[in-house]
């Protein structure tokens, strides 16, 4: 059960999507690119050229579809895309999503949620990668992005969606171990704001348990032990967020971007609030931003998605207080909406996963330094507003979700 906090106003549903891919044979299709002379490890990592052989169903990234992607037989360096598998999600366009556990059983469930549709939709997943039907738990108007965390540290996945339009609160439920997600453990959170741009879920404390924080205005609105704070990052206003250990304390972090600055912050948390911002400059126009090591030094870095089709890699020092951009900004063929991050290719660096409007996903390989290249690209049949990247096949790689236009699509990564 979630505690009894002090709230006001109506009680809502919070929902994070996560999808569920059906598990690929060698006889499946797949669409990538090898590149040459990659190795694993963590570190400097893989460098050579994308010379990929053609042939391989789909649509392959620059250089072409690999041979062995249409085997399904993953290569060293190289990232297989599995043909997208889709499901219906209930919602009539995904705006976000988000990957859980929600009923114990150890695979991950979708959760999604869309501004027209009041309501927070949930996959099963069967830990094979297929999905099931699915089923909404009710929310208020407006419904626009969702996280998945454990606010009362009972274990349970809890779920926080913050909504469009004016609405001046968020909504915290407790899926009670079952996916169930029910009326009576809804709880509101008073924001105080009018412009809502995103919601994430971390442990600002230690305490082990999470707490809520949304880029709302000109603050960060975030609520710790029941209580509401604010902390002013203006004038240029937040955007997207990612939360993620900077600074090498217990405390995690928050990294936000700057749409209007062409900028990105990371706000360092003091454990009662956040006591420091550190900016370092992105592209023009940043939109979603993920965290994670990017270099291989141990240090966690952030992935700004970009308007105009690109992506910003910043990298941070030790002590998180400085922000290094990775130039020239890395070209993609998406103008990413959402940007998410995975070791797809399983040589222990991170790969960057980019989706937007258009119907197309695509994935930059991590190549060490912070550096990306093309790696692999993938047509879906709708847009892919929501993205996720999990394990949803219990292979050990992780696979991709993309949700948008009435449909969630899978794309199992190959073995």
């Amino acid at each position: 059960m979630l505690p009894s906090f002090n709230t006001a106003g109506p009680l809502l549903a919070a929902g994070a999507v996560l999808a569920a891919l059906v598990g690929l044979g060698c006889g499946d299709s797949f669409t990538g690119v090898r590149r040459q002379g990659a190795q694993g490890g963590s570190g400097a990592g893989a460098a050579g050229a994308g010379a990929g052989a053609s042939g391989g169903a789909g649509q392959g990234g620059e250089g072409g579809a690999a041979a062995s992607c249409g085997d399904g037989k993953r290569q060293d360096g190289e990232v297989c895309l599995g043909t997208p598998v889709t499901y219906p999600s209930g919602a009539a366009d995904l705006s976000s999503l988000a990957l859980a556990d929600c009923d114990g059983d150890g695979d991950l469930d979708v959760l999604g949620v869309h501004k027209d549709t009041p309501g927070l939709f949930v996959l099963r997943g069967d830990g094979k990668g297929g999905l099931g039907a699915p089923k909404m738990a009710p929310l208020d108007a407006n419904p626009a992005w969702v996280a998945a965390g454990d606010v009362d540290g009972d274990g349970d996945v809890d779920a926080a969606v913050a909504y469009a339009g004016s609405e001046d609160f968020l909504t915290v439920v407790d899926s009670g171990g079952d996916c169930g997600f029910k009326q009576s453990s809804k709880l509101t959170y008073m924001m105080g704001a009018t412009v809502v741009r995103g919601v994430v879920m971390a442990d600002l404390n230690g305490d082990a348990k999470d707490e809520v924080v949304a880029s709302a205005d000109e603050f960060l609105k975030f609520w710790v032990g029941g209580s509401a704070w604010d902390k002013n990052v203006g004038p240029a206003v937040p955007g997207a967020l990612a939360a993620a250990k900077f600074d090498g304390d217990m405390d995690v972090d928050v990294a936000f971007v700057r749409p209007e600055g062409a900028s990105a912050t990371v706000a360092h948390s003091s454990g009662s609030g956040f006591d420091a911002l550190y900016d370092g400059a992105t592209g023009p126009s940043p939109r979603p931003v993920a965290a994670g090591d990017l270099d291989g030094d141990g240090d966690t870095d952030l992935a700004v998605g970009l308007a105009g089709a690109a992506v910003s890699v910043l990298l941070s020092d030790p002590s998180g207080t400085a922000l290094t951009a990775v130039l020239p900004d890395a070209p993609a063929s998406v103008a990413a909406e959402q940007v998410a991050l995975g070791d797809l290719d399983g040589d222990f660096l991170l790969d960057v996963v980019l989706s937007g409007t258009a119907a197309l996903v695509e994935v930059l390989r991590g190549e060490g330094l912070g550096k990306l290249s093309p790696a692999a690209k993938a047509t879906l049949t709708h847009g892919g507003k929501a993205l996720g990247v999990g394990d949803l096949n219990g292979d050990g790689l992780p696979d991709v979700v993309v949700g948008g236009g009435g449909s969630i699509s899978v794309l199992v990564t190959a073995p």
